[in-house]
This record gives structure tokens, sequence and C-alpha cells, in this order.
């Protein structure tokens, strides 16, 4: 007799994709012209962020720059995780600056989960 295999829950990994599949949307919804700002809130400063990886059990890890430019990596509880996603024209300084691409799914990339974790 074989044993059914069963999904046991993983609210934070629930919780990274359904974050995902938000910035997906938000980037698909996009005027032309336009690209995803993803902006970090953390106590220590807002990070602009360029990736987003899922670690471990309930950790997302952003990493991007600080206001002043530097290089920095937030790691966040994902249960408590503030993000804010801004549609800022490519015609513009901020869009270097600011601006962030999700691969699509089937090429993995920038967003995915860690498997090293």
């Amino acid at each position: 007799m074989r044993i059914p295999e069963i999904r046991v829950p993983n609210l934070g990994q629930d919780i990274f994709n359904l974050l995902l599949k938000r910035m997906r949307s938000f980037q698909s919804l996009l005027k032309e012209g336009h690209v995803m700002g993803v902006v970090v809130a953390s106590d220590a400063a807002p990070l602009v962020a360029h990736s987003m990886t899922y670690r471990g059990s309930n950790l997302i890890s952003f990493a991007g720059t600080d206001p002043e430019g530097y290089d920095c990596e937030v790691m966040v509880n994902c249960f408590q995780a503030r993000v804010t996603l801004r549609a800022i024209p490519t015609d513009t300084p901020e869009a270097k600056k600011y601006g962030f691409e999700l691969p699509s799914p089937e090429s993995g990339g920038a967003a995915k989960p860690d498997e090293e974790a």
C-alpha cells in the first residue's frame, strides 16, 4: 500500500509566493514606459530592493541600496514585511536607480526561494 504524499503547510513560503504574485500582477499592469520600484521599510532605513529571496522557514531577504546609495541587505520576518510598489517612468534617473523587474516564473532569477538556507 502506497502512502499518499501530504503537503506540509509552510505559511512563510506561502506569504513569499503571495508577495511575488502581487508584484508580478503590479508589474503586468504598468503603463508602457514605466518600471516597478520596490521599497522595503526597515527599522534602519528604507531599502530600494534589487532582489528578493526566501530563506529558511520565515525570512525574506531583500538586497539593494539604502538612501545614501550603500549596498545593503534587509532580512525581514515574512509576517512583518512592509513593501511599497511604485510605478516609475523609465525615462527618469529614478528608473535606473529604483527599477525592479521580476523575471518570468519560468526563467527563475531575482525572486526565488533560497535552496541553501
